[in-house]
């Protein structure tokens, strides 16, 4: 089936995917909302291990996406 990890192996081949991003200080809701207000939207998001995970779409920008947790 389809992933976000095959559909990047698909386009782009090897190399990174995603950089990981907590912060201790500001919570999952609040970190996602900062970032859709200066305009990067979540392409993604579910629960591994009882922690949400998101992804946004910053491969544009930086070349490859960031994701945040709880």
């Amino acid at each position: 089936g389809s992933s976000v990890y095959r559909d990047f192996l698909e386009r782009r081949g090897t190399g990174v995917h995603h950089l990981s991003l907590g912060h201790a200080d500001l919570g999952y809701d609040d970190c996602r909302n900062k970032f859709a207000a200066g305009g990067i939207a979540t392409v993604g998001e579910s629960e591994v291990d009882g922690h949400r995970v998101g992804y946004l779409e910053t491969e544009a920008i930086l070349g490859a996406r960031i994701q945040i947790t709880d």
